[in-house]
């Protein structure tokens, strides 16, 4: 009888240790069958917030400007447009004119280092007689741009966890559903590169449209131009003269001791 009972025993205790063991198994393979979402999305929930409080960068702000200018020599304001904007390290990004009854309109889009920005609006409004309307605006983006680097480097994480699963996988399935995974965080990481690369051009270089205008000339207006021009050419021959004076005046003066030196020559031939 003892001995029965010790048997019965002994397989009671089997047959717990087996239900156990199939149990903990049975958890197991469940715990495996979890999705990789589930684990890298726990994982990154706790990540992301530190991710983007560690950023530090500058302020980034985006500025554009206006400026128009009335002028009566397109063609002298043109060229003094490029001069500048190759001064200041800038390139055109458009150009286009109009003519509406007499007025004529040009207008040059200009893409400049941030920089040189203020510098070269400056320059341009010093230079010009009749400055119609001038504006600046500035928009801030440093925000945009912190969340946008931080989404970077999560959706770059979350990527490299995925390529490190894949590399375990040995199920179709498994490797069928991670690539999957892969190619829609690689379509999100170069839209929000494409993003952040169009963020950091239009920070580093401002954009300042340059307007200039001129009224058609009639046959008064060519006759006044003519003798302005006239006038001009006379002012810049007299300060031609008064700059080289120092030279007129010794060419005065030598030809003064010339004659007198003639003059002293002949009247001691006529003496003689």
């Amino acid at each position: 009888m003892k001995k029965i009972f010790g048997l019965i025993l002994i397989v009671a205790l089997i047959t717990a240790c087996s239900s156990k063991t199939e149990e903990m198994s049975l958890a197991s393979s469940m715990d495996a069958k979890m999705s990789a979402d589930e684990y890298i999305a726990e994982d990154m929930a706790l990540n992301t917030g530190g991710s983007q409080a560690s950023i530090d960068i500058e302020p980034q702000i985006i500025k554009t400007g206006r400026i128009s200018i009335e002028t009566s020599n397109a063609a002298q304001t043109k060229s003094l447009i490029y001069k500048y904007i190759g001064k200041f390290g800038g390139r055109i990004s458009g150009e286009s004119r109009s003519t509406y009854d007499d007025i004529t309109t040009y207008i040059i889009s200009v893409r400049i280092p941030a920089k040189n920005f203020d510098a070269m609006l400056d320059s341009i409004s010093k230079s010009s007689d009749n400055v119609q309307d001038m504006s600046i605006d500035s928009q801030d983006v440093t925000e945009e741009y912190i969340d946008i680097t931080a989404r970077l480097k999560t959706k770059k994480e979350l990527e490299a966890r995925y390529l490190e699963l894949l590399k375990k996988a040995n199920k179709v399935e498994e490797i069928v559903s991670i690539e999957k995974e892969i190619g829609n965080l690689r379509s999100d990481i170069e839209s929000i590169e494409g993003r952040l690369r169009y963020m950091n051009n239009a920070v580093a270089y401002s954009t300042l449209d340059i307007s200039y205008y001129e009224h058609a000339k009639t046959f008064g207006n060519k006759i006044v131009d003519a003798f302005k021009a006239g006038w001009q050419v006379i002012i810049y021959i007299l300060m031609a003269i008064v700059k080289l004076w120092a030279i007129l005046l010794l060419v005065v003066a030598i030809i003064i001791i010339i004659i007198r030196v003639r003059c002293r020559r002949k009247a001691r031939q006529n003496n003689r």
